[in-house]
């Protein structure tokens, strides 16, 4: 009996380990990405190369055989529907190949969040969410989130909802006001070298206007109609070089280069095109294009070293309304009070429109997205550092302008742990940064955020206007003036 029994126990055995085997050479059959999920593919989607998501790394282990290394799960909230978590996945899977993504429905079959596997560390899990029951980041919203102490770890916000909901810190006016963060006049390749493993560099600038502010003698000078749009390329350059060589360096000012680099990001990379409204990639391996870009940035570093003006929100808007409409926006920002009354030289500052094809062949406006960093996250500068992805990648800038088509979206962060996460990311940068006051009150229980006095601190931050831009300290007071005597003129028409 007893031998009958260990005998059929040894077979037991036996025919376990023969299933084992079996398994262990099934699994060693699959791709090593079959971990990943996928979302289904469309027609005219192109499979992704599926071994390239595998994660090469290996999770280190305790004593025990236990992974030191625990699942880092960050919440990225922002306004998106469902078909937009859908491109988003796609996206990420099918051009980059560096995510894996799984999308979660309710029981409508709608997509509610969309999850991202990293394929380069597969401890590494974000969760984008859409607001609930809302497009943007409201007042209320951010109460809700307050009350219940669940704020996202990264929100996709834009700048004006969020300050009405008195939780973001602008980081963007001491980042413009320091040199040294300007040394390359905010070139492509500063704007890429944000993309290093050094870490956050640069933020793009929060309101990319379409608009170029010259002296009206150096128009004069070139014999430029100021009312004549500039309808490719090629002529942009020329008339930048007109301009150049009508007017010295202290008569002419490109007010605002980051109204145009940050188009062009990657410019002289060969390996990295943009992207039109229909999805068609456009390359910027053309020596036309290439060419051009250097010109601009040869005039940008000739030109950016004087005052900068400066525009209003509602002038902004009135700008970009009309660029989006493929439109030249020249005739509606001068009759704006940016210009005030041109005629009888009131205004140091005259309007060129930028080229119609910016628009119409797209590879402008990008929409910078916007993150807020919340203190409900215990990994700060993870956090701080996809921000800085999706605010400084060339793709992900496509992908948020297929995304969101909406202007004046800009970085923010939230609380003073990932602010200081943030200075620490660009050590040896900070310059004016340096000097930043204190102006955040520890967050409550609760996880609020507060400023002390919030519209002196909108005020001295962002100015009643929509942008400050390289402001040298000699000259700031002058800015000050310049910016009142355009409000005034404003309020006044």
């Amino acid at each position: 009996m007893l031998k009958g029994s260990l005998g059929q126990w040894i077979l037991g055995l036996r025919t376990g380990f023969l299933v084992l085997a079996c398994l262990s050479l099934a699994a060693c059959s699959l791709p090593a990405s079959s971990n990943y999920p996928e979302l289904p593919l469309r027609p005219d989607d192109q499979p992704a190369s599926l071994t390239s998501l595998s994660d090469p790394r290996t999770t280190d282990q305790n004593d025990d055989g236990t992974s030191s290394r625990q699942r880092i799960t960050l919440r990225v909230a922002g306004p998106w529907r469902s078909d937009h978590l859908d491109l988003l996945g796609r996206y990420y899977e099918l051009t980059m190949n560096q995510v894996s993504t799984l999308g979660h429905e309710d029981s409508s079959g709608k997509l509610i969040s969309l999850d991202y596997l990293s394929a380069y560390d597969s401890n590494l899990r974000l969760v984008a969410e859409p607001f609930p029951q809302a497009t943007f980041l409201s007042d209320e919203l951010a109460r809700t989130w307050t009350a219940a102490g669940n704020w996202p770890d990264l929100v996709l916000t834009d700048h004006y909802s969020a300050f009405e909901a008195s939780q973001l810190l602008d980081l963007t006016p001491y980042l413009m006001d320091d040199k040294r963060l300007a040394a390359d006049k905010v070139s492509p390749a500063l704007l890429s070298a944000s993309q290093s493993p050094q870490g956050l560099l640069y933020l793009p600038w929060r309101l990319s206007v379409p608009v170029l502010l010259y002296h009206p003698r150096a128009i004069a000078g070139a014999g430029l109609d100021r009312y004549d749009e500039v309808p490719s390329w090629p002529e942009f350059v020329e008339t930048c070089h007109q301009l150049s060589a009508a007017a010295s360096e202290n008569e002419w000012v490109l007010a605002s280069p980051e109204n145009l680099l940050p188009i062009l990001p990657s410019g002289t990379d060969s390996r990295t095109g943009w992207a039109g409204w229909d999805g068609a990639r456009y390359d910027f391996s053309q020596p036309e294009l290439t060419s051009n870009i250097l010109a601009l940035r040869h005039l940008v570093a000739d030109g950016a070293t004087g005052i900068t003006a400066s525009v209003s929100y509602s002038d902004y808007l009135a700008a970009t309304e009309e660029m989006l409409d493929s439109r030249s926006v020249a005739f509606r920002a001068i009759e704006s009070s940016l210009l005030g009354s041109l005629d009888s030289g009131m205004s140091d500052r005259l309007v060129i429109p930028l080229p119609r094809t910016m628009a119409s062949a797209s590879p402008y406006p990008v929409h910078i997205q916007a993150f807020s960093v919340s203190k409900s996250t215990s990994q700060p500068d993870l956090a701080c550092q996809i921000a800085a992805f999706f605010a400084a990648d060339p793709d992900a800038l496509y992908l948020q302008n297929r995304l969101l088509p909406q202007p004046g979206l800009f970085p923010v962060v939230r609380d003073r742990e990932v602010w200081n996460a943030f200075l620490s990311q660009i050590s040896g940068r900070t310059g004016a940064l340096d000097q930043l006051p204190d102006l955040l009150e520890h967050p409550d229980p609760g996880g609020a955020f507060t400023v002390q006095d919030w519209k002196s601190f909108q005020q001295d931050l962002t100015g009643p206007l929509a942008y400050r831009l390289l402001s040298e300290p000699d000259f700031q007071p002058v800015i000050r003036g310049m910016q009142q005597d355009w409000d005034q003129r404003g309020e006044g028409g």
